[in-house]
């Protein structure tokens, strides 16, 4: 299984998924399997862009079977204040409610969220 991504503007945001294209931009997304479940990928503070920088890591979890949303937000550190985590949420929303492939996640509570810096 090889994978592809498309990028979103509004939240700012890559989408890796399983697809049979290779690993273009904006391939399709395997449509007649079963249902993947989702990943947050949350980055850290590293500098440059985000996008460019983390390739590799979400190609391989699409290729394993799992769609993983690539949020590029301006990390802050966690402090139980719900303003801190509204820009995460916000693509979760999307992911659930908005993406154009919606159907194709697991249910709740199939999310991961997975954090690097």
């Amino acid at each position: 299984m090889l994978h592809g991504f498309k990028d979103y503007a509004s939240p700012s945001v890559r989408v890796y998924f399983p697809s049979l294209d290779g690993s273009p931009h904006n391939a399709a997304l395997l449509v007649k399997c079963e249902r993947f479940p989702l990943v947050m990928f949350v980055h850290g503070d590293c500098g440059g862009d985000l996008f460019q920088q983390w390739i590799s890591l979400p190609a391989q979890l699409a290729r394993s079977g799992y769609v993983v949303a690539v949020a590029k937000i301006v990390p802050r550190p966690a402090d139980g204040d719900p303003a801190t985590t509204a820009p995460l949420r916000a693509v979760h929303d999307f992911m659930r409610n908005t993406w154009e492939f919606r159907e194709r996640l697991m249910p709740r509570p199939s999310t991961g969220v997975m954090g690097r810096s």
